[in-house]
């Protein structure tokens, strides 16, 4: 009796289950072969499944065939692998699957170091947290025995990168670039706090309208280079994103002259690293165009600097317009980086990379040459704009004695008029008179 009722429970078992799997193949897992470009593949899933499918039509490639082989495979695996052979992927939403490309993954990646705002000592086990521009957490690690962090292989685009240690206040970098190629820096410094309580909540805020140094309460802006890119007509030259200020205006497009408050571009002062220089645009302070033509720093080299267009920190003087304060980088302490760039204005050549990558000790060059010079020399001609400029950083930490860092920059700007041959097109003085200038300005400095 007892195995007859066994026998029977099982035959009920096997018949209930067979139509419920049966069920479940025709609902859940699909067969796709053949031989499919990106399009008929995702006919054939719509066909299948009865989903709508969406997706933008440059992101579909129509020439290129992949041999597909899958049998009653879940869709989801399906869409997966398949459409990674064509450089896709998916997301499901309702009924809806929306087919979107995938984002490639850059060669370099975001690399700095966390320090003591005080000390400038490295602070060692720092969390450090990257952020996307949702401001959702991408990845996290924490700083090394040198206060370095490293995240390498990113994909393309803007990033934040937030610290955070146990005694001090939480810093928020600028938004920091990750392009194909390449790898981009930032060096956060933490304020101490230490407060006892219960329970503490940190809501971190980040202005980009206050500049960088703690003295200066109004009347200042930063110039940060990840805007400066995205500045129209900035001709690589971070300075014109000043022109974009209150109380800021510029005489025009083709020129760099900066007139604050009213003032003349010749009443600004110009700083590089702390050093009060000349005007670091080329042709500055040259009879008809003032403040210059094109600046005579690179943003390959430029880090975040300080702009004063109003009240300034009573450390500044000889001064009746703006202040650029100006700062460079410093170079990539654990992986060489070249390049060459060719622009409307000119060519440069540069190059960043560490000298001795245990002590930390890192280079930074970048070296520009303008077309109009080029063509000068190939047709042998001597008339027009010939202008070219070098920048350097060398960065020099020591375990006893600090940190030494030795910086140059140099311009030499050359432009030649020949005179009008013909009399009879001569219409003013300068037409029969022959004009040649010749401006060098140079500065090097070497701080401990």
């Amino acid at each position: 009796m007892k195995t007859k009722l066994f026998l029977t429970i099982c035959g009920l078992f096997l018949i209930l289950s067979c139509p419920l799997y049966s069920q479940h193949l025709d609902k859940a897992v699909y067969s796709v072969e053949g031989l499919f470009n990106t399009f008929e593949f995702l006919e054939v899933i719509k066909e299948q499944t009865g989903y709508r499918i969406a997706y933008k039509q440059s992101d579909l490639r129509d020439e290129k065939k992949v041999k597909l082989y899958y049998k009653n495979k879940p869709l989801d695996v399906v869409l997966k692998d398949a459409l990674a052979k064509y450089g896709l992927s998916f997301v499901i939403y309702g009924n809806q699957i929306i087919i979107k490309k995938e984002t490639p993954l850059s060669k370099g990646g975001i690399s700095g170091t966390v320090k003591n705002k005080s000390t400038l000592v490295p602070l060692e086990y720092a969390n450090v947290l990257l952020l996307d521009v949702d401001n959702n957490q991408v990845k996290s690690t924490f700083t090394d025995s040198c206060g370095c962090f490293w995240f390498p292989n990113l994909k393309v685009g803007r990033y934040q990168v937030k610290a955070s240690m146990i005694g001090f206040m939480p810093t928020l970098s600028d938004y920091l670039v990750v392009s194909s190629s390449g790898e981009s820096r930032s060096d956060l410094f933490l304020d101490e706090g230490a407060e006892e309580m219960n329970e503490v909540t940190v809501v971190v805020t980040h202005s980009r309208n206050n500049t960088q140094n703690i003295m200066s309460l109004a009347g200042g802006r930063t110039l940060s280079i990840e805007e400066a890119n995205r500045f129209a007509g900035n001709f690589d030259d971070p300075t014109r994103l000043a022109s974009s200020f209150a109380g800021v205006t510029t005489g025009s497009v083709n020129s760099n002259a900066m007139e604050v408050r009213g003032n003349a571009p010749q009443f600004a002062q110009w700083r590089m690293e702390g050093v009060e220089t000349p005007n670091l645009s080329h042709y500055a302070d040259m009879s008809g165009l003032g403040g210059g033509i094109l600046t005579g720093l690179s943003l390959y080299t430029t880090a975040n600097s300080d702009f004063y267009y109003g009240t300034y920190p009573a450390e500044f003087s000889n001064s009746l317009s703006g202040i650029f304060d100006m700062r460079m980088r410093v170079g990539n302490t654990t992986e060489f980086d070249h390049s060459v760039q060719l622009g409307i204005w000119g060519m440069d050549v540069s190059s960043e990379g560490p000298i001795n990558p245990k002590s930390g000790s890192s280079y930074l060059f970048n070296y520009r040459y303008s077309y109009s010079g080029l063509a000068d020399k190939i047709s042998g001609s001597k008339e027009g704009l010939d202008y070219q400029d070098l920048a350097f950083k060398v960065n020099l930490p020591t375990r006893h004695v600090g940190t030494f860092t030795l910086w140059g920059i140099g311009l030499l700007d050359k432009v030649v008029q020949e005179p009008e041959e013909d009399e009879g097109r001569w219409e003013t003085y300068t037409d029969r008179e022959k004009q040649q200038v010749n401006m060098q300005k140079r500065s090097f400095w070497c701080r401990a």
